[in-house]
């Protein structure tokens, strides 16, 4: 975690010593038991080990030894402090304190203070938020190696959030990230590829790092495999891998896939064919808000498949779709308006669908003006 090497020891002034001192003075007795030695007294190091060996289990008794390694002058100590204070572990929760303890690191150059310090002013905690400042330092612990800071300043030069934008250097330090194995860095740089955003488009290559995110877990790498191998993009088309991934990636909630599963298990892609299935990942999916499931859940229910009969339901779903301006769902809900179906009849909304879904480009919208003389 830390280099033990990066730094001298850290020195306070009387003000500051006295804030330090005074998380102590809450400290229960029993918690603060000194780190015996019997040769000598203990270091900062030595405190500093010690309250890592409780982090996990006994976070106050530990908060005690990272206070101790700070007062001790263990900079390593001092960004325990911090992110302690943070994260109200072993200690309540004081973000502006915080921020205090880790900007004084990361000054000093210490990596993980820079990282959480960048965090703090990306999302406005214990200190006004500041995109230029928070760029700032996710780039310098990203200099250092730290794969998170390296993706999140890529994203910064993606969205030019507090820098310039520049896609092309954000797939350099997204890079940087995704060889180091962090799934979200993987998953968009296999986007970048995939898209040509900053670099040439490389299906093959999108492909790899949708694979090598999509194995740790990662759902939107999943989906996105799964389409690659649906669609032959960039690997030799895999009907029953594509479903796999799909599966994968629906389990974890992400209602794109469900979607896809869902047509998956309608159609009988790299599956047999289920309908009750496709029934309920469409309404997965489409308690979401994803538009395409809600169409297709509504014709689930007009028709009764899947699902128990229900053009009320049916009306419900197509309405839903239709609000996201989707074309499938406002082609739908105007055959509802049109012929009463789960609704009153109403040729005027059904004619504004139908105009809405065309313009979309839905050719069954187009046709059914053409009847109507307004194609």
């Amino acid at each position: 975690m830390y280099d033990r090497l990066q730094a001298n020891t850290v020195s306070w002034s009387d003000a500051e010593k006295k804030l330090l001192c005074a998380y102590l003075e809450h400290m229960e007795p029993r918690e603060t038991i000194e780190k015996a030695d019997s040769d000598r007294s203990p270091t900062g190091e030595d405190w500093f080990d010690w309250a890592e060996e409780l982090v996990e289990d006994e976070p106050r008794r530990a908060f005690f030894g990272y206070v101790q390694a700070a007062l001790l002058g263990s900079p390593m100590g001092v960004t325990e402090v911090g992110i302690c204070l943070l994260k109200g572990r072993g200690v309540e929760q004081e973000p502006k304190a915080a921020v205090r303890w880790l900007a004084k690191m990361a000054e000093r150059g210490d990596s993980r203070a820079q990282s959480y310090l960048g965090w703090c002013y990306a999302v406005g905690k214990g200190v006004e938020k500041d995109d230029h400042q928070a760029a700032y330092w996710h780039l310098m612990a990203a200099q250092q190696g730290i794969a998170s800071d390296q993706f999140n300043y890529a994203n910064c030069l993606l969205a030019g959030r507090g820098v310039e934008k520049n896609p092309r250097q954000a797939v350099e330090w997204c890079l940087k990230a995704a060889e180091q194995g962090l799934a979200p860095a993987q998953f968009l740089a296999g986007s970048c590829y995939d898209l040509g955003c900053g670099v040439a488009v490389n299906k093959a290559e999108a492909v790899r790092w949708y694979t090598l995110a999509s194995v740790q877990g990662h759902g939107d790498a999943q989906d996105a495999l799964g389409l690659h191998l649906e669609l032959g993009s960039g690997v030799a088309a895999d009907m029953n891998q594509a479903a796999y991934w799909f599966r994968k990636s629906a389990e974890q909630g992400n209602s794109e896939a469900q979607f896809h599963l869902g047509m998956c298990c309608q159609y009988g892609k790299g599956m047999p064919a289920d309908v009750q299935e496709a029934a309920y990942w469409y309404g997965k999916s489409a308690e979401q808000g994803y538009a395409s499931a809600q169409s297709n859940l509504g014709v689930l229910y007009e028709t009764g498949q899947g699902v128990a009969q229900s053009y009320e339901e049916a009306y419900r779903w197509y309405a839903e779709s239709a609000a996201q301006g989707d074309p499938d769902g406002l082609y739908n809900l105007g055959l509802c308006y049109e012929y009463g179906k789960g609704t009153e009849p109403n040729l005027a909304k059904a004619m504004d669908m139908y105009e809405r879904a065309a313009a979309a480009g839905h050719e069954g919208a187009r046709r059914n003006l053409g009847r109507w003389g307004k194609g």
